[in-house]
């Protein structure tokens, strides 16, 4: 499908939808132009996929399956949302998320990620130091603290904003 053959033609953008309509279920909490709002800072640069454990292909009454075993699936998804933790920091104390000084820095190709980032982490009670553009690009979100620091507790993740799941955390010290 291209966008412009097909976004800028009624007659296929009507029938586009209808295919969508017909297989898309949504919770009726669910606001979609909130989802779209989400969603426009996708692309194919910025998104890793996953995908979940399998058993193989089986047949049943719905037909030709994907088989799964489920608590696979579920450990795997508690992986992915972060339910899973390294044991070495369950005896970590929790820190007060305004007791340090956040640099925020854009990285990436997004104008204004610094400053929307910073905005979100002063809501959640961080103190925010320095917000600009990184001096190089980086398609990881990068946490970097000094080396003395490492044994000291960090935020909790319960009350830091988790980077998007697309970036993986490095730390550099």
């Amino acid at each position: 499908m291209s966008s412009a053959g097909t976004l800028l033609n009624p007659f296929k953008l009507q029938n586009l939808l209808k295919a969508v309509n017909q297989s898309l279920q949504m919770d009726n909490s669910l606001d979609p132009l909130k989802l779209a709002s989400q969603f426009q800072d996708l692309s194919a640069g910025n998104l890793i996929f996953k995908t979940i454990p399998t058993d193989g292909f089986a047949n049943n009454e719905a037909g030709s399956v994907v088989a799964v075993n489920p608590s696979e699936v579920q450990a795997f998804a508690k992986q992915l949302i972060g339910g899973a933790s390294d044991s070495s920091l369950g005896s970590a104390k929790t820190v007060s998320p305004g007791s340090f000084t956040l640099d925020v820095l854009n990285g990436s190709t997004t104008d204004g990620a610094a400053s929307r980032n910073a905005d979100v982490l002063r809501q959640l009670g961080f103190k925010v130091g320095t917000v600009k553009t990184a001096a190089t690009r980086s398609s990881a979100t990068v946490i970097e603290y000094p080396t003395a620091c490492r044994a000291r507790p960090r935020p909790s993740p319960r009350t830091s904003p988790a980077p998007r799941p697309s970036r993986p955390i490095q730390s550099r010290g």
